[in-house]
């Protein structure tokens, strides 16, 4: 039984090296000690008995050894595939929230995204006692660059004039597009002598911008509407809508300008 127990995992070396070890006992006691042929069979019954129960508590053991290792195994695989599932769910997450905080055209914030931010912006203006301003942006003349060279030409010429105002920015400041052809720009700590100068090299940058091959004869160009924030009661809603209507002043005196709210002078 020990001799069993001692090798618990390879039955077949276990019950050959017993048989053996057994059969030798017994030829050693038959021809050396000389016993009876009664306690002969005596002891191979005894033997046999002790190797049969041996044999079955090994392979009962090895058994539940199987279903062990066949559980751990499962159990291994369902941990991988939770892992997967928490991977696929995480990456599923991820980009329902690129979806929700981003524009799928121009890569910048969406609408919703941009509020959410530019409230939070303002309120730390407001509790850091620094100024807040807010750009208004409109591509010039857009549905004439969609009527004349197509949608696709459009959306390309959306896509770099996002890309410039995204690269003219600090990194502090916020940039979302508005909807259409407009974008809105928040700019914390921004006096609005810094705003009219960030606004201007904007503008530069957007009519600086290279073409595409047909597009020879568009003369590129935005117009900025900025409004400050003047007072604690003065909200976000009410910021964009000043700037909003300074844009389409800057619009009616002619386009591609800078145009600054009368009260933000």
């Amino acid at each position: 039984m020990a001799f069993y127990l001692l090798i618990p995992n390879l039955l077949t070396v276990a019950m050959f090296a017993s048989l053996y070890l057994s059969i030798g006992f017994l030829a050693a006691a038959v021809l050396f000690a000389g016993i009876a042929p009664v306690v002969t069979l005596r002891l191979a019954l005894l033997l046999i008995m002790t190797n049969v129960v041996g044999f079955c508590a090994l392979l009962r053991l090895e058994i539940l050894q199987r279903k062990q290792f066949a559980l751990l195994h499962e159990e291994r695989n369902q941990n991988r595939h939770l892992l997967k599932e928490i991977a696929h769910r995480k990456s599923l997450e991820a980009q329902l929230r690129m979806v929700a905080e981003r524009d799928a055209l121009t890569g910048l914030n969406s609408r919703s995204h941009f509020m959410k931010r530019a409230e939070a912006l303002l309120q730390r203006s407001r509790l850091e006692k620094v100024p807040f301003s807010l750009f208004m942006i409109d591509v010039d003349h857009f549905k004439s660059i969609n009527d004349t060279w197509g949608h696709t030409h459009g959306d390309w010429v959306l896509t770099k004039i996002a890309e410039v105002c995204a690269q003219s920015l600090r990194p502090t400041d916020v940039i979302g597009r508005f909807g259409g052809e407009e974008f809105v720009v928040a700019l914390p700590d921004t006096s609005p002598k810094d705003a009219q100068t960030i606004a201007e090299r904007l503008k530069k940058k957007v009519a600086e911008l290279p073409l595409q091959e047909g597009m020879n004869e568009l003369c590129l160009s935005v117009t900025i509407g900025i409004a400050l924030a003047n007072s604690e009661e003065d909200g976000l809603e009410s910021l964009i809508t000043r700037a909003d209507q300074t844009l389409y002043v800057g619009k009616r005196n002619g386009r591609n300008r800078v145009e600054m709210s009368r009260d933000s002078c």
